[in-house]
């Protein structure tokens, strides 16, 4: 009985000096990793602002074009029902 509690009691204490090591390792790692994105944000910085740029850019033209689509079909929408209204009275003349 005595044999047992101190096998449950050794058990235990390797059980935690094991659980405070995983710890320890977890918040290295975490600080590694932590690092690693510092130096990568560092090295892209540049690169991400310009990608922005252009990504922006792109989208006012694309903003531009659609203004000349929506001007285009407005139009185009216009002279549609004109056509058919002025269809529309010639058949009813007929």
């Amino acid at each position: 009985m005595i044999i047992g509690k101190i096998i449950a009691s050794l058990l235990f204490l390797v059980l935690g000096v094991v659980l405070i090591y995983i710890g320890i390792k977890i918040l290295m790692l975490r600080s590694v990793i932590d690092d690693f994105h510092r130096q990568v944000e560092e090295e892209y910085r540049p690169q991400i602002a310009a990608l922005n740029e252009t990504v922006e850019d792109a989208f006012a033209s694309l903003q531009d074009l659609n203004d000349v689509i929506a001007s285009t079909h407005k139009l185009f929408t216009k002279l549609l029902n004109i056509f058919f209204k002025d269809r529309k009275v010639r058949r009813q003349k007929y």
